[in-house]
């Protein structure tokens, strides 16, 4: 196959080597770095498939039946028919990706979850029981004046705790009030609690959500007394194999969430938005592309906090982190390969850590002990369910 140009001009790369390499990742068994790759690719032969020769509109249906492959292997087997089909569209005669297409339509359609509601910070779900057993396993609530960061436990489940009051607050919630328990719509950047006014604060799933956390963890030393604790679990971080934290709806009304493989692993701290939004046209439509990859690259419900930033900002706040722990990796490919590692540290220079999902413990506050090192878990906890291959 001859081509006079055979680059593509925006990216300066020679497409055919390229397609060489990410099949050579994918045999190696590299195939986040080789789907990262595959979408950058994709992406840049789409920007100039108008003007360019017809070489490259082939290499271009060749790089779609590959990525279909490749996510089937990783489970997404919906995304995976919609590459096979764009492939089809590109080159109606193409054997592999009509054979794929056919096999992948045989499969037996996954089991269905039941999505019908949206979480919201009110009600008691799996990820604020855990946080809960952690707080009365690890500090215990009976007798202390509780503030509860980003959420509102439901006041008979705050009561079962023993605390002498329960007070939550979250952006947009629900003003209620009776003796020892209170909930107000507020923001943890500005928390409307006079100084010391609590023994331990409380809080599941927010941390990774809050703009400006340094300011919101200053805010929660501030209304603790001396000595006071701060109770916690959060996860997915932006920095972990899933850290987009994507929750959303299909234009048919599905439910899609973070767990999901809709977003390749490590593809929101590799990928820009116009890349993930060429992959996500192929797989979902252009309409829910562009919503997903709004949501992903630029939606201010999620801070893009890496792991290091954390403890530093917790430190920063005047909190003891020596009992935190950084939760282990839920799923064997949440562990970034060698190669995918390197690609993270050059795109994300300074930053060391991609395989914790989250953190949970205790901070105190006061400064931590000379020599006293960080609490690690070495092998993954996850309350999580249905984590994909």
């Amino acid at each position: 196959m001859h081509m006079q140009d055979p680059t593509c001009a925006p990216e300066g790369i020679d497409p055919f080597l390229e397609l060489d390499e990410i099949r050579a990742l994918a045999l190696a068994g590299e195939l986040d770095l080789a789907t990262v790759r595959a979408i950058r690719l994709g992406s840049a032969l789409e920007s100039v498939r108008a003007g360019g020769p017809p070489e490259l509109r082939l290499v271009e249906a060749e790089l779609l039946s590959d990525l279909c492959v490749l996510r089937h292997r990783r489970g997404d087997q919906s995304g995976a028919r919609g590459l096979a089909r764009a492939c089809l569209a590109l080159a109606p005669e193409h054997a592999a990706a009509s054979e794929n297409l056919h096999e992948l339509e045989q499969l037996p359609a996954p089991i269905a979850e039941d999505r019908s509601e949206d979480p919201v910070p009110s009600k008691l779900n799996p990820w604020v029981r855990h946080a809960l057993d952690l707080g009365q396993r690890e500090e215990g609530f009976f007798g202390k004046d509780v503030i509860e960061v980003g959420g509102a436990v439901p006041e008979e489940h705050a009561r079962a705790t023993g605390a002498a009051s329960w007070s939550g607050f979250y952006l947009g919630a629900q003003a209620q009030h009776s003796p020892g328990y209170e909930i107000r719509d507020a923001d943890a950047r500005s928390i409307p609690w006079p100084d010391q006014s609590f023994d331990l604060a409380f809080s599941s799933c927010a941390f990774e959500h809050i703009q400006d956390l340094g300011r919101a963890l200053r805010e929660i030393a501030r209304v603790l007394r001396p000595g006071g604790v701060l109770v916690t679990s959060f996860a997915p971080i932006w920095s972990c194999a899933v850290g987009h934290h994507l929750w959303g709806r299909t234009e048919e009304g599905a439910r899609v969430q973070f767990l999901d493989p809709l977003i390749p692993l490590f593809g929101h701290l590799l990928l820009e938005q116009g890349e993930l939004a060429w992959f996500l046209t192929q797989t979902v439509g252009s309409a829910c592309a562009q919503r997903f990859s709004e949501q992903v690259c630029r939606h201010p419900h999620i801070n893009r906090v890496h792991e290091e930033q954390y403890r530093q900002l917790f430190a920063e706040a005047g909190f003891d982190d020596s009992r935190l722990c950084e939760q282990g990796p839920w799923h064997p490919t949440h562990e970034p390969t060698p190669a995918l590692l390197a690609a993270l540290h050059e795109r994300h220079p300074g930053m060391a850590g991609f395989r914790s999902p989250g953190f949970e413990g205790v901070l105190r506050l006061g400064r931590k002990r000379a020599g006293e090192a960080p609490a690690r878990r070495p092998l993954g906890r996850t309350i999580f369910l249905g984590v994909q291959p």
